[in-house]
Parts: C-alpha cells; sequence; structure tokens
C-alpha cells in the first residue's frame, strides 16, 4: 500500500507555512508572506506545491490564526495550533519537558507533563514578537540588528516589557542618556525572556528539556540566550529545532495523516445569545479542536537556508504586523452580532465544509478550486461616524484651525537678543528661535534617536546663519533629554516639558483653560484654573493611542503616516475598533479587513481609538465643560487632521491647534529662556569652535554610597561639563569621594530604619529556635508588632533581606498571576530567600483585619491581595513542601488582641506557648506597635519644623505601607528630596484624635490603609505647606476607589493632586516629570490658600415618594436568575425594569464615567445605569437606579460609590441610588428587607439554579434545535409569574405550589426527546458573579462552548449568597467576628437549603441525568486544605471549592472567567490553580480575562485550546449512548463521582 502524503498548511496573521510529509520525509516546505492577501498567497504557494509534489491525492489540515476560516473553505480539518505544535514535538523532540513559543502577537509556555498545559498571555501583548519590532525599531534597526547588537553587550539594564508601547519610557531615557546600543538591544531580551517566565509560568516550575519554537526564537540566537541566563540553573538543556518556524505546520501535516477526526458533524453557531435563548436552525459548523491562536511571530520572513524547497531572498525586515487576512475568510469573532440584514431568527449565512471527506484525500488542485469560492462574510465590527460628513463640514474646520498662527521672520533680518528653545522629547528633538518681538526666525522638527547629534546639528547651522546684528542671549531646554542636552551645550536653562508647554499655550491663546498634548509615546493633560496650571495628568501604564500608536498600524500596512492620515479623512464608515492594547488591536484591525473594510476606514477608526484613549485614561472626561472654554491642542500627533476632528467629535468641543502644534515644548522654551533673560546678558551656549571639538566620553558606574547600587551613566564632554544619569538623589552626582547627605527630611528613610531596625535574640536565649519573616507587603506596617511577639516567646526572629530586583527573579516563575502587583510579587523572592538562609520556619500569617485606628471609617479590612497572600505562597512554592519546612499562614485579627492571643496558642501549640505566655507576648507587641507609630508622627512633626523654619514645602507621599521598600519606591523620596521639598509618609501627619477629614466622604471606607490615606489628604488640605503625592502600584485594582476619592478631598480646597504610578522597573523618567511639573506649577500659583468646606458627600435616598413615583432600574447579572427577581419586587409594589442587555454604548458611558482601572463589572453595571438615562430613555427626576452591594473587603462593595460619582459627573446628581445588601450597609425609607421580600427571593434563585441546570443539561442534545429553548421559555414565564401572583400561573390558568412546581419542571426537561449521541466533553465556568454568569461580559461564553461540541456547566448562583452566612462560624472561631450573628446566620444557612430540597429530590429521581445542586458544607469539605473557608474576598472559598466539585462531576474542564486584575481571583482562582492540578492531574483550567479592551480573539483562543485538549481526553475515554433508552448516566464522567450524585432514594 502506498503511503498518501500530508500537507500542513499554517496561516498566520502575515505568512503562510506549507510542509508536505510523506512518512517522516520532508517533501516540500516553504515560509512566505502573504502582504494581507491569505487566499492568494496560499492559492500561490498550492500551485507550488502541485508543481513540486505532483497533483495526487493528499491528506490536508490547516492550523494558525487564519487558518479556521480557510479550512472550512476549502473542506479540510482544522487543528488547533498548540496541538499541532505538540505533535511535532513528541514526534521529534519526545523527550522536550517544556516548549516556549514565541509569537507577533503571543507568547506561550506549554508544559508536556504529566498532561498537556498550556499558558498564553492574555490582555497584554508585551514581550511579544510585535514587542522586539518595536524596540528595534527604536534603536533604528530591525529584529535582526538587534540581535547583532546584543551579541556584543556589556551591562544589563532593567527594561519593562509589560506593554509593547510603553516599555519606549524605560528605553527612551537610556537612549537619550547614551547607554550603548549593545546593552540596550540585549536588556530588551532580558525583558521578553522574564516576562515569559514571570507573566506565563504562572506557578508551573520550567524544568527538564526546554523546545524553542517561534520565528523570533528561530530567527533570533541572542534571545535564546537571554531565556538561556535567566533558566541555566533549572533547565537540563535548551533546544531549538532546525525547522521550528515550521513547527506548527509539521504538526499539521502529522494530525493530517492520523484518523483523529477534528469536526463536529452536529454543531451550534456562534451568534450572540443569552442562556435562555434559541439557536437559529442554519448554523455555522465549527471546529471541536480548533483554536486561532496566533503562529509565529508577524513580519519575521524568510530563511533561505532552512527549509528545503524555500524560495530564495533576504530575511524581511519585522515590525509589519496587523496586514490582515483575506477577506473570503471566516471573522475570528465567535460571538459576534447577527448579521445587520437579517431578522432576528432568520438563519445565518452557512460557511460550510464540503462534502468531500479530507481523510479519504484530497487533490491540491480540488484546494485551489474551493479558494476561489466567493463567501458571504458578516459585518460583525461596528461603524462610526465619519469625520466629516460633506464638503462644508470640511471646509469649516480647515478655516478654524488656520486661524491660529505665530508670527514668524527670517533669520537673516533678525536683530538684537534671539531666545533658542530647544525639546529634546522621546522620538523627536525640535528647536525654535525667538526675537524680541516674539516672532520664530527659525525653527526645526526631526525623528532622532540622538538628541546631542540633533541639537549640535541644529546649533551649528543657527551660529553659521546668525546675523552680525543678533545675538543668542540666552537657550533652555526641556523634554526627556532635558538634563543631557543642557549639560552637554551648555544651555542657560532646563525647563520641565509641562510648564514649558503650558506657556506655549498661554502665549498662543491667553486665558487657556486646558492643554491637551499628544506625543510620540505620552499623553499630557494641563488643568489650568485662575491663570496657573491647577493639575496634571499623563499616562501612567500604557501608551496605547499616542503618536507611535498610529505609526505602528500605518506600518504594518506599508503606508506612511501622512498617508495613512489623510486617507481617514475621506473614510465613510470608521471601524470601532475600541480602546485596548496596541498589539491586540491587531485581531480588531484584521477582523475589519476581513469584512471589506478599507485601509480609510481603519484609519479614522484607529484615529477614535487614540481620542477615546487619551479621554478615558488620562483626561478621564466627564463632561466637554471640564475642558473649560480655550482648549489648546498640540503634539506631533495632532497635526494629524483625523486625530483632531475625532477629538472634536467626541468631546463636542471646538479647540485650538495651532499652527505649531508639534512645536509647541520648543517655544515653551524659547519663551522660558526670554523670561529669564536679563538685559544684555549673552548665552552661555557652546560656540562654533567648541563644537567643532565636540567629544562625549561615556562610562557606566554603579553608585555604592547605599543600598540603592544605582546603575550611573556618566558622560563627559570635552569643556569638562560632566553629565550621571541613573542617579535616585543627588550624592550620586556629586565629585566628592564620599558626599554628605541631605539633611533634608525623608521619612521614608527613617520609617524604613525605624521599622526593621531590631537585633534578634542570641542563639543561646532563643528557647523556642528560628523562625523567619519575609519583609512584604502588610510586614511594613506589622513587623514591630510580629517581631516583638515572636520575641517574647522565645523565637529568634530572623527577617528576609533588603528587596532587589534580583531577589524577585528567584522566585518569579512561582508567581501564578502575570498582573499582580509588584509587591506581591516580591514575596516570592522573599520566601525563597529565607530558605537559602536555611530557615525552616516561616511565620506569614493572612490578616484580613488592622486594629482600627479611625472611628469615623466603615471598616479596617486589608486589601484581597495583602490578607491572603499567604496561601499563594504555600500553595505555589514547591520548596515550602520540603521535608522538615513549616509555613505558618494562619488567619489572624489584629482588632482583637484578646482573640488573637488564644488563636496563637493554637498556631504555635508545637512549641507548647502557653494562653499566659501568649496574652503578655500580645500586649507587648501592640505596646511596641504603638511606639513606633508615635515615633513616626514624632518624626513628622520634627519634618513640619524643619520645614516652617527652613521655608521649604513638603510632600506627603501616599500609599499603602510596603511603598516604603526602596525596591518598590524605586528611590521617589529621594528624587523629591534633591528638588528642595522634605518627604513625608501619610501616617507621619494622621492623628486619629483630631481629624482633619470631614466625613462622610462618598466611597465606602472599607480599608484600613486607605483610611490613612483620605486622612493624610484631609491634613494636607489643610496645610498650605504641604501637597500630597499618591503612589499606587501597577495593577492595584483598589486604588481604582481611592484615588479619585483623594483627588475629590484635595481639589475641593484647592490642592493639586498628583499620582505616580510604579512597577517593577526603576526608570524615574516620568516621575521626575511630574514631581518637577508639581513644584513648578504650585510656585506659578503663587501662595497657597485653605479652603474649609462641609461633608464631601450628601447621599440622595430613595424615600417614600420616590418608591410611589420612580421607576427603578436594574442592571442585569445573571438573566435566568434576575428575570425572576424582577417579579418578586414588583410583588411589593417596586416599579422595577431590568436591564437584560449590556450594549456597547452602555460599556462606552462606563468608560466614561468609571475611572478606568476599575474592574471590568463596575464598567459595565454604571455604564448600564447611567446610559440608560443619558440615551433619553429614562426621566432623570423620576428615576431611581438599583445595585446590589456585598460586604468585606473586594471593592465590588464600592460599586455604589463609583454609581453615585458617574451619575453626579453625568449632570444627574438628583437620581437617588438604592443599594440593596443583607447586610442593611445602607438604609433607605422607601425601601426595608423582610421576609416578605427575602422567601420569594430565595425562592427565584432556586428556581434560576434549577432552569439553569437541566436548561444547560439538554440543550446540546436536543432532537429538535429550539425545542430547549422553548421549553425554558414555557417554564420562565411560569416562574415568573408564580413569583409575582403568590404562586398563581396566568399561563397555566392555575395555582402552583413551590414543590409542585420543581417537579413539573424536572419532569418536562427530562422527557424532552434527545440526539442518541454520545455525552460530550463538559466545560465548566466559574469566576467572578457577574462575569460568570452575564453573555454579554463573558462574549457568550456558554454558547462559545456549545458551539465548540461540548457541554456547559454552569455552579448555581444561591451558594454566592450562602458562602458568607457558611463562613461565620469560621469566622467567629479564627477571628473573634460576630459573637451573636453566627448562630443566626448558621440557622439561616439550614433554612435557606431546605428551599433546595425539592429541587434535589426530584432531580434524583431522573438517575443521575442532572447534577445535584451541592450543600455548603460538601463544598466546604472540597475546599478544605486548598484554601482557607476564612477566604470571603470576592467570591471568596467557594470559587475554589467550585472546581473541585466540577472535577468529580465529570467536568475537569474549567473556564476561570474574572475581570483583567481582579483581586479576590489573584488568590482564590490562580493563586490556587497550582494545588488544584497537584490534586486532580486531570484538572483542565483556563483562566480568561474579561475587560472592555481585552482581544475577544485572545479569549476564544484559550478557550477552545482549552476545548481541544478537553475532546482529546474525552476521545480516549468510554462514551455511552445519549437519549430516553440511555439509564444509566453515571458512567458517562470519567472522573471520581460526588458523594452527592450517590443514588440514596434508588429504589423510590
Amino acid at each position: 500500500m502506498v503511503a498518501v502524503a500530508s500537507l500542513g498548511l499554517d496561516i498566520g496573521s502575515t505568512t503562510v507555512k506549507a510542509v508536505v510529509l510523506k512518512g517522516d520525509s520532508v517533501r516540500y516546505s516553504a515560509y512566505r508572506r502573504h502582504n494581507a492577501d491569505a487566499r492568494g498567497a496560499l492559492r500561490t504557494l498550492l500551485a507550488d506545491v502541485a508543481e513540486r509534489v505532483g497533483d495526487e491525492p493528499l491528506h490536508c489540515a490547516v492550523t494558525g490564526s487564519a487558518g479556521l476560516g480557510v479550512a472550512d473553505v476549502m473542506g479540510v480539518d482544522f487543528v488547533q495550533e498548540v496541538i499541532a505544535g505538540t505533535a511535532a514535538i513528541e514526534k521529534f523532540n519526545p523527550t522536550a519537558d517544556v516548549v516556549i513559543e514565541l509569537g507577533g502577537e503571543d507568547a506561550k509556555i506549554t508544559f508536556l507533563h504529566p498532561v498537556v498545559e498550556q499558558r498564553m498571555n492574555g490582555t497584554c501583548a508585551g514581550g511579544t514578537g510585535a514587542f522586539i519590532d518595536q524596540m528595534a525599531t527604536l534603536l533604528h534597526t530591525d529584529a535582526g540588528g538587534l540581535d547583532d547588537l546584543a551579541a556584543a553587550y556589556q551591562h544589563l539594564y532593567p527594561i519593562a516589557s509589560r506593554c509593547g508601547v510603553f516599555a519606549k519610557s524605560d528605553l527612551q531615557p537610556l537612549l537619550n542618556q547614551g547607554a550603548p546600543h549593545t546593552d540596550l538591544a540585549a536588556s530588551v531580551f532580558a525583558a521578553v525572556a522574564t516576562q515569559t517566565i514571570a507573566g506565563l509560568a504562572c506557578g508551573h516550575p520550567i524544568r527538564g528539556n526546554v523546545v524553542f519554537l517561534g520565528g523570533p526564537l528561530h530567527f533570533l540566537p541572542q534571545l535564546r540566550k537571554a531565556y538561556e541566563r535567566a533558566l541555566a540553573e533549572q533547565v537540563s538543556s535548551f533546544t531549538t529545532p532546525e525547522n521550528a518556524h515550521l513547527y506548527v505546520a509539521i504538526g499539521a501535516a502529522l494530525v493530517a495523516g492520523s484518523a483523529s477526526p477534528t469536526h463536529s458533524s452536529r454543531q451550534a453557531d456562534h451568534s450572540s445569545r443569552h442562556p435562555g435563548e434559541s439557536r437559529d436552525s442554519g448554523t455555522v459548523p465549527g471546529n471541536l479542536t480548533g483554536s486561532r491562536v496566533k503562529p509565529g511571530m508577524t513580519g519575521w520572513g524568510e530563511d533561505p537556508g532552512t527549509v528545503p524547497g524555500h524560495l530564495t531572498g533576504s530575511r524581511v525586515k519585522p515590525g509589519t504586523t496587523g496586514r490582515g487576512e483575506d477577506p473570503c475568510t471566516v471573522p475570528e469573532s465567535a460571538s459576534s452580532p447577527r448579521h445587520p440584514g437579517l431578522a432576528p431568527g432568520s438563519p445565518q449565512p452557512v460557511r460550510g465544509r464540503s462534502e468531500v471527506s479530507a481523510s479519504a484525500g484530497t487533490t491540491v488542485s480540488d484546494l485551489i478550486a474551493r479558494l476561489s469560492n466567493r463567501v458571504l462574510i458578516p459585518l460583525n465590527s461596528a461603524r462610526m461616524r465619519p469625520l466629516f460628513a460633506d464638503a462644508d463640514e470640511r471646509a469649516e474646520f480647515d478655516e478654524r484651525h488656520h486661524a491660529t498662527s505665530v508670527p514668524r521672520a527670517e533669520l537673516a533680518d533678525a536683530t538684537g537678543p534671539l531666545f533658542l528653545g530647544i525639546d529634546a522629547g522621546s522620538t523627536t528633538v525640535k528647536a525654535v528661535l525667538l526675537d524680541s518681538e516674539d516672532r520664530i526666525v527659525f525653527d526645526h522638527y526631526q525623528g532622532s534617536n540622538d538628541p546631542i547629534a540633533v541639537s549640535i546639528q541644529i546649533l551649528r547651522r543657527i551660529h553659521t546663519e546668525l546675523p552680525d546684528a543678533a545675538y543668542l542671549a540666552r537657550a533652555c531646554v526641556t523634554g526627556y533629554g532635558e538634563g543631557l542636552i543642557r549639560a552637554a551645550l551648555r544651555l542657560d536653562d532646563g525647563e520641565i516639558e509641562t510648564m514649558a508647554h503650558y506657556r506655549a499655550a498661554e502665549k498662543v491663546a491667553p486665558g487657556v483653560t486646558s492643554v491637551i498634548d499628544i506625543g510620540g509615546q505620552d499623553m499630557k493633560y494641563l488643568k489650568i484654573r485662575g491663570g496657573a496650571v491647577d493639575s496634571i495628568a499623563v499616562n501612567e501604564a500604557c501608551s496605547s493611542g499616542c503618536g507611535s500608536f498610529l505609526q505602528t498600524f500605518a506600518a504594518s500596512m506599508d503606508t506612511e503616516i501622512q498617508t495613512f492620515a489623510a486617507n481617514a479623512l475621506t473614510s465613510a464608515a470608521p471601524v470601532d475598533l475600541g480602546t485596548r492594547c496596541t498589539v491586540f488591536m491587531n485581531s480588531s484591525v484584521k477582523q475589519a479587513q476581513r469584512e471589506g473594510a478599507s485601509q480609510a476606514d481603519i484609519a479614522a477608526g484607529l484615529s477614535y481609538s487614540v481620542v477615546r484613549n487619551a479621554l478615558y485614561k488620562v483626561i478621564k472626561l466627564k463632561d466637554a465643560s471640564q475642558l473649560g472654554s480655550k482648549v489648546v491642542v498640540q503634539g506631533g500627533t495632532f497635526l494629524n487632521d483625523a486625530v483632531l476632528r475625532a477629538f472634536e467629535l467626541q468631546t463636542g468641543a471646538e479647540v485650538i491647534r495651532p499652527d505649531i502644534a508639534g512645536l509647541m515644548g520648543a517655544y515653551g522654551a524659547a519663551l522660558t529662556a526670554q523670561r529669564n533673560w536679563q538685559t544684555g546678558e549673552r548665552s552661555s551656549i557652546l560656540g562654533l569652535a567648541e563644537l567643532d571639538g565636540f567629544s562625549v566620553a561615556t562610562r557606566l558606574d554603579t553608585c555604592r554610597l547605599c543600598q540603592n547600587h544605582c546603575q550611573l551613566t556618566i558622560s563627559n564632554f570635552a569643556d569638562g561639563t560632566r553629565h550621571v544619569s541613573g542617579n535616585r538623589c543627588e550624592r550620586g552626582a556629586s565629585t566628592e569621594k564620599v558626599p554628605a547627605k541631605s539633611d533634608v527630611p525623608n521619612l521614608f528613610d527613617y520609617k524604613y530604619k525605624r521599622l526593621f531596625g531590631y537585633r534578634r535574640l542570641t542563639e543561646d536565649k532563643a528557647t523556642r529556635g528560628d523562625i523567619g519573616i519575609p519583609r512584604v507587603l502588610n510586614m511594613y506596617e506589622n513587623y514591630p508588632l510580629w517581631f516583638t511577639i515572636l520575641t517574647r516567646l522565645g523565637f529568634r526572629v530572623t527577617i528576609s533581606g533588603r528587596s532587589s530586583h534580583e531577589l524577585f527573579e528567584t522566585g518569579m516563575e512561582s508567581i501564578p498571576s502575570e498582573n499582580i502587583c509588584y509587591p506581591a510579587k516580591l514575596a516570592h523572592g522573599h520566601i525563597e530567600h529565607l530558605l537559602d538562609k536555611g530557615i525552616r520556619t516561616i511565620f506569614y500569617p493572612c490578616v484580613p483585619l488592622e486594629a482600627k485606628a479611625v472611628e469615623g471609617a466603615d471598616n479596617h479590612f486589608n486589601c484581597p491581595v495583602v490578607a491572603f497572600y499567604p496561601q499563594v505562597i504555600e500553595k505555589n512554592l514547591p520548596r515550602l513542601q520540603d521535608p522538615g519546612v513549616r509555613f505558618l499562614a494562619p488567619m489572624l485579627n489584629l482588632n482583637d488582641p484578646a482573640k488573637l492571643a488564644e488563636r496563637l496558642v493554637d498556631v504555635l501549640a508545637d512549641w507548647n506557648v502557653t494562653l499566659e505566655e501568649a496574652r503578655a507576648a500580645v500586649q507587648a507587641g501592640f505596646e511596641e506597635d504603638a511606639s513606633v507609630k508615635a515615633d513616626i508622627r514624632a518624626e513628622g512633626a520634627r519634618a513640619l519644623a524643619y520645614m516652617a523654619e527652613r521655608g521649604i514645602k513638603g510632600i506627603v507621599l501616599a500609599g499603602r505601607p510596603y511603598h516604603v521598600d526602596p525596591e518598590v519606591h524605586h528611590g521617589i523620596p529621594s528624587l523629591i528630596t534633591t528638588l528642595g521639598m522634605a518627604v513625608l509618609t501619610e501616617d507621619s501627619i494622621v492623628d486619629a484624635d483630631s481629624s482633619a477629614l470631614a466625613r462622610p466622604i462618598r466611597v465606602r471606607d472599607q480599608w484600613a490603609y486607605h483610611t490613612r490615606l483620605y486622612e493624610a489628604a484631609g491634613r494636607v488640605a489643610a496645610t498650605p505647606e504641604l501637597q500630597l503625592v499618591q503612589l499606587t502600584s501597577f495593577g492595584c485594582g483598589v486604588d481604582a476607589i481611592t484615588t479619585d476619592q483623594v483627588a475629590e478631598v484635595l481639589e475641593r480646597s484647592g490642592d493639586m493632586y498628583t499620582l505616580l504610578k510604579i512597577d517593577e522597573v526603576s526608570n524615574l523618567g516620568a516621575a521626575t516629570i511630574r514631581l518637577r511639573s508639581m513644584k513648578a506649577a504650585a510656585a506659578e500659583r503663587g501662595p497657597a490658600t485653605v479652603s474649609t468646606f462641609g461633608p464631601l458627600f450628601e447621599r440622595r435616598l430613595f424615600d417614600e415618594e420616590a418608591r410611589a413615583t420612580h421607576t427603578i432600574y436594574a442592571p442585569q447579572m445573571a438573566p435566568i436568575h434576575f428575570r425572576l427577581v424582577i417579579p418578586v419586587m414588583r410583588k411589593l409594589g417596586l416599579n422595577v425594569q431590568l436591564l437584560e442587555k449590556a450594549s456597547s454604548e452602555d460599556v462606552e458611558a462606563g468608560l466614561k464615567y468609571v475611572h478606568n482601572d476599575a474592574c471590568f463589572p463596575a464598567i459595565m453595571v454604571v455604564g448600564q445605569l447611567v446610559n440608560k438615562i443619558l440615551s433619553g430613555e429614562a426621566d432623570p427626576d423620576r428615576t431611581t437606579v438599583a445595585i446590589t452591594q456585598t460586604g468585606g473587603m473586594c471593592r465590588a462593595k464600592n460599586y455604589v460609590s463609583l454609581l453615585r460619582k458617574a451619575l453626579a459627573d453625568a449632570g444627574y446628581p438628583q437620581v437617588p441610588v438604592l443599594a440593596i445588601s443583607v447586610q442593611g450597609l445602607e438604609s433607605n425609607p422607601g425601601f426595608k428587607i423582610t421576609p416578605s421580600l427575602l422567601v420569594p427571593a430565595v425562592q427565584a434563585l432556586v428556581l434560576g439554579d434549577l432552569l439553569q441546570t437541566v436548561l444547560l443539561r439538554v440543550r446540546p442534545y436536543e432532537l429538535e434545535p429550539g425545542s430547549a429553548k422553548a421549553l425554558y421559555d414555557k417554564w420562565d414565564q411560569v416562574c415568573q409569574e408564580f413569583l409575582q401572583y403568590g404562586g398563581y400561573s396566568r399561563s397555566l390558568g392555575k395555582n402552583l405550589g413551590y414543590v409542585g412546581l420543581i417537579r413539573q419542571i424536572v419532569r418536562e426537561f427530562d422527557a424532552l426527546p434527545l440526539t442518541g449521541e454520545p455525552r460530550r466533553p463538559r466545560v465548566g465556568i466559574v469566576g467572578e458573579i457577574l462575569v460568570k454568569f452575564h453573555p454579554d461580559a463573558n462574549n457568550n461564553v456558554v454558547d462559545v462552548v456549545e458551539s465548540e461540541g461540548c457541554e456547559a456547566v454552569l455552579p448555581g448562583i444561591l451558594q454566592f449568597f450562602l458562602m458568607p452566612l457558611y463562613s461565620a462560624q469560621h469566622q467567629w472561631e479564627t477571628m473573634g467576628i460576630g459573637r451573636r450573628s453566627h448562630h443566626f446566620k448558621k440557622m439561616a444557612t439550614w433554612l435557606i437549603e431546605k428551599f433546595q430540597a425539592p429541587v434535589i429530590t426530584a432531580l434524583r429521581k431522573t438517575g443521575g441525568k442532572f447534577d445535584l445542586p451541592p450543600k455548603m458544607a460538601d463544598l466546604a469539605k472540597k475546599a478544605d486544605g486548598i484554601i482557607s473557608i476564612g477566604t470571603r474576598a470576592g467570591e471568596g472559598w467557594l470559587l475554589t471549592a467550585e472546581m473541585v466539585e466540577l472535577i468529580e462531576l465529570g467536568a475537569p474542564n474549567i473556564i476561570c472567567a474574572q475581570p483583567f486584575a481582579c483581586l479576590p481571583n489573584h488568590v482564590v482562582g490562580r493563586g490556587m490553580f497550582a494545588e488544584l492540578r497537584r490534586r486532580h492531574p486531570d484538572a483542565n483550567v483556563v483562566s480568561v480575562d474579561y475587560d472592555p479592551g481585552a482581544s475577544e480573539t485572545n479569549q476564544l483562543n484559550r478557550i477552545k485550546l482549552m476545548v481541544a485538549t478537553a475532546h482529546k481526553r474525552h476521545r480516549a475515554g468510554e462514551p455511552v449512548p445519549e437519549g430516553e433508552d440511555a439509564l444509566d448516566f453515571s458512567r458517562l464522567a470519567p472522573a471520581p463521582v460526588s458523594p452527592v450524585d450517590v443514588w440514596e432514594d434508588a429504589g423510590v
């Protein structure tokens, strides 16, 4: 029998790869660019295949990001990319343990043992091929050139790879400082390796034999070496296959030759529907194992020496991502809206496979012919208003924006003093020369990353062309390169760029109220009030939406940016591309291209996106009036008419763009030079002769004057001038051998030393031995307490060493969540450090509650990460499981010293600690804690006295206790003292006995550290000598609540508010700009004044009048359940309307009116409610909005405050917010929670859980399409009537009992005719409650699961509400909380579960067909040993328990859906995956982040990969036919069966 050849096609974002195998022999291979024409390139490639191997029958399979649609068109199998890659690895590298693959937008790690498990980037494309492209462009080379540079490196700099654009903020200052390109190139590669390991390993150690795949790792040897350096100590070997960039195509060929089917014979469509909505009969065939994961790196061209049959040619330069795909291919979105031209319920266009069976073999000519078929592609991308509706609009725009011009004159005619301004920006150098009449006589604008060379060129030209009658009077420089250029060229002045921009705007438009500047990689917003800068905002953690954002996409389409911008103006239907990561937006762009969107439509859509990023992420604009009457826009990006027009359309404001918009920084610098000039003075700038002899010698050094060990770049110039960069204080730049420390008060220094300045017991006095404490998180608050307690008990306490980036790297592979804050990531390294020191007992308690310090605060929680992170450490650091190692992480309450003593007796039982000893130690500990706090306040008083004596200002650098860590704050306190201002901490000025804060405040004051933050803001507002700067760590979701509140406190008194967002990278360029801007703005404003004001917040009540006259609008959270809850409220006489769907307009409103660092549920829910009024559908004077309010430490407790602020900002402060909580956190005269509400509400939740269970169980198997939906509709209506009318159903015309209703529902769903197909793989869905249940929040994940040939399993909602009730007993026993209430809550749990009893009875009678709702006690047992029952933030321990429950019910395939950067999920979700997999090796869990800016395609990729694994495992099982005659359903689940499925009443 002659072997049939196999063809594997890998169709990526910019390339197509083909491999023909016959046996194990490669008959043909190719790697080609498709230049946005995938179909055409593929036809050409297939013609070459036919010419090379003949038109003989062969098997074919397709993979890659654009492969699914092509597979459908050609009628061949589609293979998920990782499945294909794994097949090739297993065939050719069977000893591999781990595969690391980089692509253009993706980074992936695949762990092959014990089971295949894959991790890929979710919401950020930092550290991928496109990131390397962008960094290479910044160094004026391509990726290959970057690799050549890196080969000669001497030194590595820390560079962030978290964002494909914003990392330029780390690289650019190093370029400006003269750092060698060789070192920077290697540093980029090191950053990529760190990002992959820290961000993707997620607690799974990288061990054994590692294989590198993908374009970047194939073509860049120095990138591979960066990984090898990072992993050398734990990896046995590294292998890069010769054809690494073709491995996925090879794998597809291998799979094509196998017998495994990859498509289902019966698939659901991907149309958008709620769990209770029907599918259309015209379904779209999907794939069972498919995913559209991005393949090898975009733009990586052909390597002629590598692959047989490859076309000759040079390596294609990278940097051309996002070319898009063939308009014939199927859109990537699997949950897109229906075709706009079709009525609801109409069949969707079918994109079916050919009837030809690929497994039987097909010919290449057949494939080419099928590619010629035309396929209808629905338009899924929303469209926006054209930038110009007609020619009149364009003419008016042009006329208006040519009106503002700056006077000019010729340099040759200049006389007298001239004033030079240079703006050395992030990517350009600009210069302006003014004469004494404020006319521009010379200007220059040039892109460059060598500001010295360009500035010398400019200066040389000025000197050469300067007429004899004129002279350079004074020169000033601003921008990123200010310090370097000032030193190199001996300029007279340096000015912070924000003040230069303000002075320029004020000159151009006197009385300016707002200045908005968008440059190459940064955005700035200056708010002007009373002729002075009132506030300054800049982009903090992401540069998507800056000038480089547009340049990236223009380059990806082989278009000059000028042409790209001009095309945008001609668009008739701009594509709505949203706001998201620059790189991930490629997915949206390619989707639009496949739908036939023109380049003009995409360019216009991107222009809108730039503006929306600026509005939502930087300006946080709520209303156009916020900008004031005179708005000046500037920066190179605003030279783009499309961006300018989009800004005006989005804000509704007419703005002023000067004709020198790109030169405003230099113009402001020239004005500053003119302002500082003294008559007769001449500039000290270098003359022509000195320019001829100019030279610079740059060397690197490390400052060792303190433990920061700053990495210095020292530039020595020919005239003896010296410039030092990289130093965090003035000592590093000093020429003295041992420079003296500044005597300006620095409370950060003092507090750090006071906290940790303890001497431990000697070995002979340590009667109970050694114990270690990590120097992390809340230990920066509580270490004196714990040190004193443990020392009194006879332990020798060892604290881990000082934090450093090297220490971070020692623990980074055990970090389970890539987007958790840097202080938490450091904790892993600190534990490793203690273990390295031989410490065998480590004490790191979970502390949910701090001691209450301020009486007016609502509570005194820690944030979920600080409170519960010890559990994450315990479950993710393998060394903590070593024999003899004890990790003590008890749940302790610091607000109850007596209970704390009792708990310590239990915790330290192995050391025989008595209660008497514990009480004495606790008392001593709290006394020492009070002493430390008193000392810090006393030092604060001394600092204030010092300031008063010397007339200097002070900065309260406010944040968390752990921001005192030098590795976390990166020397910002020293930077402030260098600027001549004292540094104080928030706790050094706050006195709990004399609060300066007027309460109540708008937010729920629930967190202990933030209470102190608000109090400090109140103190600063009342103290003219102080300014407040808030520190926040990147990824801190809690600060989405705190930052706005602190700003409100300060702004009510006329103070400036400054926020600094910090991460692991120590470059202080952006922080320096912010701090210098604040100091300069404060000086411009003149003497500070103190304003007094009343309470910051006054709540509008829902009273009896509102009850009688208002419509109450409630947001959707869980469609099946909330449809039943609403009738319960109507029964009480409330006019309630449920907002069923959340539209894109709702999300847009949420982005506009909610802090963009808030989680997705907050943005969606608030957006729904606010937009209902904004749209005109609701009368604000007769409207109340309702929202549920949870207790505890999750920020969800503050959704109410976010909603109230949004309503006020939208202009509707009169709208009452009805906050509904069982805890009674707020009271309203018009609404009371009574038994008449609670009983039917519980019934509604039970019935909702039941309907959800039975519907999801039968719908995938329904014999008649739509029958399950019809049955659901019937009983949904009956249940609503039952709940609203006291048991009567109008539909059925009779009264129903609660038990009878349940029995009938189960009976009819059990009797629904089903197909005879085997049971499908079961996929559980857990996560944050709204994202888990709300289809519009999770992109219809249930539909996606079902359309992929699986059965979706959603745990019920009732358990979420029972979880805090059940946990009350644990709270009482471990923390002494709820002396009285824990009895009531235990009884309430028992009573509510009684409502579930009829459901359990009815479902049991179906013979195991339906899952039974679990008891809380059973769930708690499942969580026990994995996570503490005291973990109550968010979904708390319940989420972990649900995952265990699903695994035991035969649904080991789990989607954990959460909002991006969800704090509790760092602990209860991702934080527990490692332990879950350890206990249940069959667990196939994927974590999916949902966010307004997240890539839906990326989400689908992750889900589809999990589904592919599920199908692969399922095929290895033993399916049982499904249908009416299939009685023994218990045999269907391959995993262990839960005890709740035991047939206790089998004989009934």
